[in-house]
């Protein structure tokens, strides 16, 4: 391996990485800051200007310490749902805007890593795979 093609793996490894440090750090933020309560999946909506995909975002509800009732839609989409109407969740909102929160309550571990794992195992095998062609 040339010192450019080394070089070049490493920046393109460096894309997974700043992404998982990236949810890393979110998800810490809201651990240590975040306030933590019970939400109730009102409804389920599609993106209105997405007309590709079918992805849906849950909208909770819940009650915060200061600013009362909230409802507002999670950025995250998934599809299929992950969340059922009514469903309850815990999730930790940011005290200062309320209407920016996590779902979830555990603390960042394999699973939120594994999808850059991946990845980076990905673009490591496709590099080693043109080297020796």
């Amino acid at each position: 391996m040339t010192t450019s093609q080394f070089i070049f793996l490493l920046v393109v490894l460096a894309i997974p990485a700043a992404m998982a440090y990236s949810v890393y750090r979110k998800k810490r933020w809201f651990q240590t800051h975040g306030v933590l309560v019970t939400g109730t999946v009102l409804k389920l909506v599609e993106d209105e200007a997405d007309h590709e995909t079918t992805a849906h975002y849950p909208v909770i509800r819940f009650l915060t310490e200061q600013h009362g009732w909230i409802v507002a839609r999670y950025n995250v989409d998934r599809y299929p749902a992950r969340y059922q109407v009514n469903q309850l969740v815990q999730l930790r909102y940011d005290p200062r805007y309320p209407t920016v929160f996590l779902i979830g309550a555990e603390p960042f571990g394999v699973r939120d890593w594994w999808p850059y794992a991946l990845f980076a195992a990905i673009i490591c095998c496709g590099f080693y795979v043109s080297l020796n062609h």
